[in-house]
């Protein structure tokens, strides 16, 4: 593949971005071909060296937001006629409501998802205060009471071990929502570019 032909591509696969996104991301890649090709590599290695196509989108279009790409996707290519403004604002009282409830259950999702690991990290902090007992413990060893003494800092010491596995239960589960969050993300937003290659065609 030489530089015209992976330039051509990359556009191709980028449109539904907006152009001034498309435009940035296309000047950056042929000037680093350009200076890998001045260092003395040749075309097709300057282009093989590089990141794959899909790799460079997903990377372009995680730095667009999502009101950008609706924007670019619905925004009119032209004036509109007082005819469509008037079918426009007709109907609002159709779309609005559907916008609504559409934003509502996708922000649902979202808060049920997080809602999980918000009560693991809420169980996590109330078992390990409940290892604080480890005091009632010790002062029950000082004052002769042995066998409650020694009862109440195991009792403390397994909920502070419970406390530390939930700990680490929760990190990981947030790690996971994190990247979860990003595909998804990621995908609805794969979803106006898979719209701008369709108008395209």
């Amino acid at each position: 593949m030489n530089k015209q032909e992976f330039l051509t591509e990359l556009k191709k696969r980028l449109s539904g971005i907006p152009k001034k996104d498309i435009d940035q991301t296309i000047e950056f890649y042929e000037e680093l071909i350009l200076d890998k090709m001045e260092e003395g590599q040749t075309e097709e290695e300057a282009i093989a060296s590089l990141d794959s196509i899909d790799e460079i989108v997903k990377a372009t279009l995680s730095n667009v937001s999502i009101p950008k790409l609706v924007k670019e996707k619905f925004a009119p290519k032209r004036s509109l006629k007082t005819w469509e403004i008037v079918v426009i604002a007709s109907t609002a009282i159709i779309w609005i409501p559907l916008a609504i409830v559409l934003l509502s259950v996708i922000l649902s999702l979202y808060v049920g998802l997080w809602s999980g690991v918000i009560a693991l990290a809420a169980s996590t902090i109330s078992v390990g205060a409940s290892s604080l007992i480890i005091v009632g413990g010790i002062l029950d060893l000082c004052m002769g009471h042995a066998a409650s003494g020694i009862f109440t800092i195991g009792l403390a010491l397994a909920f502070l071990g419970t406390a530390l596995l939930l700990g680490l239960l929760t990190f990981k589960l947030s790690k996971l929502m994190v990247v979860l969050c990003k595909k998804i993300i990621l995908w609805i937003k794969s979803l106006f570019i898979k719209r701008g290659e369709k108008d395209e065609n």
